[in-house]
């Protein structure tokens, strides 16, 4: 008899809830979007509690309503939760302010760490929010009774209790990162300005930490006493679901935010010189370490909706669904080939903090160029910024192993150019996952440990994944070229547009 399991993703832009049998087959699906994030008056960038979790009730009935098997088979839910919002709540269950989103780079204004102090910690104390709070707004910081990520303000709305993924409290709160539990050294709770009492009771991925309540059960549609199990923050459960649990293996996430994510077996901390997450893996003393592209597949959906609307009627002739417009594009592409005739595009639609004055260009316009040059060359360039970001990563982390084969996951892996192009850029062996939601599949394969049905990381990968990837490997001619245009021009682009572009952002302010 077939057994079912959900999996729970919840984003900063939406939350998914999807069923799978336990091959790896999806069986219903539902997404809702969130609320845009509030921007406050103080300068602070929120969200909406209530939102988070009336999303979540809406897509877990969607996908329960699509269920048509017997609700006794499903088995388990797995939770993903974002990384680094943070909840302020009463014992009731109530918010004292609304999260604070990852994107809000505010730090507290208060006295800093001695230099002898652990970098990691310094900077801690720096962006802990509970310090920020304590700061500018000792009234509501006096008033809080916990302080949870997203995943552990979900946890008390599913279970009742303050739970969450030890794999989703990086980042401001005191976290062990090495040893996968929270702080034995007393001071540290002082340096981020937490007692330990206000924080959740933590578990490993793959663990039960509790089960549907009653009134969890009316709201999300899921049946009353199913276990609710920990997975692991959005990007480590993507990571998980695509197959990325081996050492030297990178997992490439092509979804609205595009990044490039390191597995290695080794823990490295930050320094004052260079900053990243460790963050922790589904896989137990194993870490990802990722670097971000602000705007990924996204400027595919720019792309699409600015420079292709005249596609519309074309896919409504065809029969197309809602990739249409990408699929039309994408046959025309692919007849191109590689380095688009000479045209790059540089995908810096959204600058990142290092780079403020950074912008998106399109170099090397001549007469012969067409609008399926210019996506192709869109595609190429997400492909060699994500490269560029991975050998930043490595000088940034002295030690860390090069990937020898990558993942990939997210709704720009559904394109076999995308692949193939992905595969010729790294040149090295990449690995489509059987779906392209792997954060929902990463919990869903969390949820499947927790209940018993996988006894390892391991055999879940290959149950409900493993023997339905798709691998394209890198064609030599292609590589070879994609190699001479990254390293003798595309990532030069930076350093010779940057103080133009500075001087650029001058002239609109006024300032020149």
């Amino acid at each position: 008899m077939k057994k079912y399991l959900m999996g729970i993703d919840s984003g900063t832009q939406s939350t998914r809830a999807i069923i799978f049998d336990t091959e790896g087959t999806m069986i219903s699906e539902a997404s809702v979007k969130h609320a845009p994030l509030i921007f406050g008056e103080d300068g602070g960038i929120y969200m909406d509690e209530k939102n988070v979790w009336d999303s979540l009730c809406e897509a877990t009935r969607k996908a329960m309503a699509g269920f048509k098997e017997d609700k006794s088979l499903l088995c388990g839910i797995g939770l993903s939760p974002h990384n680094g919002t943070v909840c302020f709540m009463k014992k009731d269950g109530s918010h004292v302010l609304h999260p604070i989103s990852y994107q809000d780079y505010r730090t507290a204004p208060i006295d800093p760490m001695p230099e002898d102090c652990p970098d990691w910690e310094a900077w801690q104390r720096t962006y802990s929010r509970a310090n920020l709070l304590k700061c500018t707004s000792p009234k509501i910081y006096e008033s809080i009774d916990k302080y949870t990520s997203i995943g552990g303000f979900l946890g008390y709305m599913l279970t009742g209790q303050f739970v969450d993924t030890v794999s989703n409290v990086i980042g401001c709160m005191p976290l062990d990162r090495r040893n996968f539990c929270w702080e034995t050294r007393d001071w540290v709770y002082d340096c981020v300005g937490m007692r330990k009492d206000q924080l959740c009771d933590i578990f490993m991925p793959g663990s039960i930490m509790g089960r549907i309540t009653k009134a969890a059960s009316t709201a999300t549609g899921i049946p009353e006493g199913l276990p609710l199990v920990a997975g692991a923050s959005d990007k480590q459960c993507e990571a998980f679901g695509a197959g990325a649990i081996e050492n030297k293996s990178a997992f490439i996430s092509y979804g609205t935010e595009a990044s490039l994510t390191f597995v290695s077996n080794t823990f490295y901390s930050m320094t004052k010189e260079n900053f990243f997450y460790s963050l922790l893996s589904v896989v137990p003393y194993q870490w990802n370490y990722t670097m971000p592209m602000a705007r990924g597949y996204w400027l595919v959906s720019w792309f699409r909706d600015n420079l292709a609307k005249d596609l519309v009627q074309k896919v409504k002739d065809e029969g197309l669904g809602s990739y249409g417009i990408e699929d039309i594009l994408t046959r025309q592409a692919i007849e191109i080939e590689p380095g688009s005739e000479g045209l790059i595009v540089i995908p810096d639609w959204l600058a990142g903090r290092t780079r403020p004055h950074g912008k998106g260009v399109i170099l090397g316009f001549t007469a012969k160029h067409t609008r399926a040059h210019m996506f192709r060359a869109l595609i190429e360039g997400i492909a060699m910024q994500l490269r560029m970001n991975g050998d930043t990563l490595m000088e940034t982390i002295k030690g860390l192993e090069k990937y020898n084969r990558i993942f990939v996951g997210g709704g720009g892996s559904r394109s076999d150019l995308s692949m193939q192009i992905t595969a010729d850029v790294f040149g090295v062996e990449v690995m489509r996952a059987p779906y392209h939601e792997t954060g929902s599949l990463g919990a869903a394969m969390c949820a499947g440990m927790g209940v018993g049905i996988f006894d390892s990381c391991e055999a879940a990968v290959t149950r409900m994944g493993g023997t339905k990837r798709q691998v394209f490997r890198p064609i030599e001619k292609n590589r070879m070229y994609y190699d001479k245009l990254y390293n003798q021009v595309f990532k030069h682009c930076y350093k010779t547009m940057f103080p133009l572009f500075e001087k650029l952002d001058k002239i609109q302010e006024g300032r020149e």
